[in-house]
């Protein structure tokens, strides 16, 4: 089934005007939770046109029902299920996610690494690139052993890449001069 980001950009932002500023962080964490609860198979089940729509809506009510989740997430989730959309749900964390940065001032930054970083340099890593950025930062980390060593940090069309792999690389154009 074809994704419709404008009906999930629709949602998000219901979500978003039925929100405080103050709690759209807990909200947004909230709905990724409930989007890592669907994999694959269940989207392909809510998205099948072969499935009643009634059945889709109770399968969704049933495990929402078991969540801990604010009550206005809720509603639109519903509201989604009842339409037969919350095979979108993914789409609407992304675009929800978007909506919620640009209104607290937050890019989004892409943090390369070989493995897994302490808690004391991803906090060093996110301070520098606030600073570089002039905005909040909202890290993801990626681990990519292809690097050998360091890391990329990217930053919208910025990328700092400061990893042994491109190290080495130039070395070895430097070389072949």
């Amino acid at each position: 089934m074809r994704v419709d980001v404008r009906k999930a950009k629709k949602y998000a932002k219901e979500l978003v005007n039925k929100l405080a500023k103050e709690e759209l962080e807990e909200v947004h964490e909230e709905l990724y939770e409930v989007v890592s609860l669907f994999d694959e198979k269940a989207i392909k089940y809510l998205s099948s046109p072969a499935v009643d729509k009634k059945e889709k809506f109770d399968f969704v009510k049933k495990i929402l029902d078991k969540l801990d989740i604010t009550i206005e997430l809720k509603e639109v989730l519903l509201e989604m299920a009842e339409k037969g959309d919350f095979h979108l749900i993914k789409v609407v964390e992304q675009e929800f996610k978007k909506y919620v940065d640009f209104i607290l001032g937050r890019v989004q930054a892409e943090l390369i690494s070989t493995t897994n970083l302490d808690k004391e340099t991803l906090k060093f890593v996110k301070e520098q690139v606030e600073k570089i950025s002039g905005k909040k930062v909202g890290l993801n980390v990626t681990i990519d052993p292809s690097i050998i060593g360091g890391f990329i940090v990217k930053v919208g069309d910025r990328v700092i890449d400061a990893s042994i792999k491109t190290q080495l690389e130039t070395i070895k154009r430097e070389l072949a001069e």
